[in-house]
């Protein structure tokens, strides 16, 4: 249960990362 929480904090945060820099840095 907790690992499944994490995960979701994690797309979270890697959502905000993807808004912040943009697309380009996962083309790399």
């Amino acid at each position: 249960q907790g690992e499944h929480h994490k995960k979701i904090t994690f797309q979270q945060e890697y959502d905000k990362f993807i808004e912040r820099y943009g697309f380009d840095i996962v083309k790399h």
